[in-house]
């Protein structure tokens, strides 16, 4: 079920772009995407089945939990072997990420994600969100934690030579108001940050703002590396808060350049931020 309302979303979502020969692209992208969004979500039911029944463990009997231990590990591998199926076919290396493990890492060392973002050697193209509220996804996780991978990023981008590029398109409801909503204190002070240091280097760093047609976020690692962001609903119904990351190694870069497609055509229509845009940092 899930992959098939996975499907409706990103199929709307390719309908909406301009070009036609690109809506082929994408849609040939969202196959894909799907059959492991579809797979990662499986795995994610089971495990809030495992959560709820863990509560019922507790007031009932062992032998409960092992069943649904049996099952979730049978699941596991399930869905573990499809992704490598599908890795093989389409050529491609794809790891999960939940947001239980994201959570549960003490160290950015250990973070997959963070080394796969920080291993960029020329360029970082990230597709970004806010609700109608100004919050971020990815309030879901701990705050200190992606305080720590802001400054650890900004450090990777100075490391970099001024011709590295780092842009960030944040889509929003209204693009004339800009971000003058953004609510998350994390992801506010991180935009000051981006923007101080293209001031005082010179750094090729853009922030920009766009129409809200995608409900996803992603991120483009040079050109052969996608982190896609799985998202679910936030407790207020109305925002979308960071479920899940679907990372992938794509060597021939044939599945990264139909994003860097999405990307620059919502790019092309994006109006840029300033410091005077943003609510003060906190």
């Amino acid at each position: 079920m899930t992959g098939v309302l996975a499907g409706a979303v990103l199929g709307a979502a390719v309908q909406e772009l301009l070009n036609t020969q690109l809506r082929l692209l994408a849609a040939i992208a969202v196959v894909l995407c799907v059959s492991l969004v579809a797979g990662v979500a499986a795995l994610l039911s089971t495990l809030e089945s495992r959560r709820q029944a863990d509560e019922e463990i507790s007031r009932n009997s062992k032998s409960l939990a092992d069943d649904l231990e049996i099952e979730f590990q049978s699941l596991a591998a399930s869905v573990t072997a499809d992704i490598q199926r599908l890795s093989k076919q389409f050529g491609l290396k794809v790891e999960k990420v939940l947001l239980e493990e994201l959570n549960s890492i003490e160290s950015l060392s250990d973070d997959r994600t963070a080394q796969m973002v920080f291993s960029a050697q020329h360029e970082l193209c990230v597709l970004d969100w806010l609700s109608d509220l100004g919050r971020w996804p990815d309030e879901a996780m701990e705050a200190g934690y992606s305080r720590r991978f802001f400054e650890e990023l900004m450090n990777t981008i100075r490391s970099r030579p001024p011709e590295f590029k780092y842009r960030r398109i944040v889509q929003v409801r209204n693009p004339a108001e800009l971000l003058a909503n953004a609510a998350t204190p994390g992801f506010v002070r991180h935009c000051h940050d981006m923007l101080d240091l293209r001031a005082a280097r010179d750094h090729n760093i853009s922030l920009r703002v766009a129409r809200r047609r995608f409900p996803f976020k992603f991120i483009l690692v040079d050109r052969d590396r996608l982190v896609l962001q799985l998202q679910r609903h936030g407790d207020s119904g109305e925002d979308l808060a960071i479920w899940g990351e679907i990372l992938i190694t794509d060597p021939a870069g044939g599945l990264v350049s139909i994003f860097r497609k999405i990307w620059d055509e919502l790019d092309d229509g994006s109006n840029p931020v300033t410091k005077g845009d943003l609510p003060a940092a906190v």
